[in-house]
């Protein structure tokens, strides 16, 4: 099949008269292999003994649609048919129809449609839009409406358009069976005005420092000024510039100011202020108040007491014994000399003598079968009571043990134990050696 169109085709054939005329020739065709409609060739082919073309122009198809068809030819001999054979009508070009613009501001817009792909895949979907039906300029949908049968939403986001200015535009939209184009529609760009600023919050505030912030829309006018206002008042009377300037563009932009030099635990007044071509905006009053200088505790000076002055007093001396060596008697009496420090009014205490080292008291072991152990030997003990400053002769008597002892070493250095308690019932202890000696016998 050639030419075909959405609702038209030419079908094709041959036939071979094979000697003999042929009467009648058709084509037989319909969307399935049981045809029922028939188209005659537009000629007959004779009769003669070759292949001859024919061909049958078909109307009234219907869109993207398949066909199924075959040629019949008959003579005097008989009918003979073609095989079967296909083609597919062209589907409808898209149904497109031009929506409104949206988001529109002084520079920028939104162009809208609806495409119908009518059941073919779209492969082009572009708006064409200028200051006139000419256009001259063509922005792509942002994405393609596929391939079915119903009307899709697309849009093309516009920028870099003149304020104040009516645009025309239409979509344009193509598929297998050809490109649509909708009817005119225009919108007009938002005239310029001063900038369109609102204040924010203070962040960042301490007892000296601020950082005031606001936002600025500059409605497409290329903003040259950006101030901050601020002071204790809402006269202000200082101004700290924009960290950076919000352009030209036709949305609010975020600016901020870095305050210094502040008082502490002061409210602050401030406002944003903005310039264009078209004029310069202020906007409403907002406040923030500094930190609290940090609280310093009073400084607390230790107290200091004076004490009344105690004078050193020297250690009171001890009971002591003014014998440094004694002879004991036969029957183990022996004497000895003790002395109370004047600074007391009475001493007294007692006394103990033993030996220095461990030793053996007596040498009756060699009839047992084991030997006696060595130890420190209490040879004699006694009690005192003197006044102070007095000296008294004390006579102790030793152990039966300590006389064998004695008797056997003749002499024995021991060592003497005073405990002495003086009127306060302080115990003073002294410790003394003393050479005992043993009498000679008569």
């Amino acid at each position: 099949a050639t030419e075909v169109t959405q609702t038209t085709a030419t079908l094709n054939a041959t036939v071979n008269p094979n000697g003999s005329e042929v009467t009648e020739c058709t084509f037989e065709y319909g969307t399935s292999t049981s045809y029922g409609k028939t188209a005659s060739c537009a000629s007959l082919p004779g009769s003669g003994t070759s292949a001859v073309a024919v061909s049958a122009s078909l109307t009234g198809l219907t869109a993207n649609t398949t066909y199924h068809f075959r040629i019949s030819a008959t003579n005097a001999v008989g009918t003979s048919k073609g095989s079967d054979a296909t083609f597919t009508t062209l589907p409808n070009p898209p149904a497109v129809v031009t929506g409104s613009a949206s988001e529109v501001t002084q520079t920028t817009a939104t162009l809208n449609a609806t495409v119908n792909p009518n059941g073919s895949e779209v492969t082009e979907c572009t708006f064409e839009y200028g200051t006139s039906t000419s256009y001259g300029k063509t922005a792509s949908c942002a994405s393609l409406p596929g391939s079915g049968t119903s009307a899709v939403a697309v849009s093309a986001p516009l920028t870099g358009l003149t304020a104040n200015t009516t645009y025309h535009f239409r979509i344009s939209a193509t598929n297998a069976g050809g490109t649509s184009h909708s009817s005119d529609a225009t919108f007009t760009t938002l005239a310029p005005v001063a900038p369109t600023v609102v204040t924010g919050a203070a962040t960042a505030v301490t007892q000296t420092t601020a950082t005031v912030n606001a936002t600025v829309n500059p409605n497409g006018g290329n903003v040259t000024e950006c101030t901050f206002e601020y002071g204790t008042s809402t006269s202000y009377g200082k101004t700290a510039s924009c960290a950076s300037l919000p352009g030209s563009g036709g949305s609010a932009v975020a600016v901020s100011a870095s305050l210094t030099g502040l008082a502490a635990n002061t409210t602050y007044h401030f406002r944003i202020s903005a310039t264009n071509a078209l004029g310069t905006s202020q906007s409403s009053d907002a406040t923030f108040t500094t930190a609290e200088e940090p609280k310093v505790e009073p400084k607390i000076e230790p107290k200091v007491e004076v004490l009344p002055r105690v004078e050193k007093q020297e250690p009171v001396p001890d009971v002591i014994s003014t014998v440094d060596s004694a002879t004991v008697s036969t029957q183990g009496a022996f004497v000895l000399k003790l002395s109370c420090p004047e600074e007391d009014k009475s001493c007294s205490g007692t006394v103990t003598v033993r030996t220095l080292t461990a030793v053996v008291a007596s040498r009756g072991y060699e009839a047992k079968s084991k030997k006696p152990k060595a130890a420190i030997l209490t040879l004699a003990s006694g009690s005192f009571t003197l006044s102070g400053g007095q000296v008294k002769v004390l006579t102790l008597h030793l152990s039966s043990k300590a006389r064998a002892l004695l008797s056997r070493v003749k002499v024995l250095r021991v060592g003497v134990t005073i405990v002495a308690h003086d009127a306060a019932g302080a115990t003073h202890t002294t410790q003394e050696k003393v050479t005992l000696r043993a009498a000679r016998a008569r």
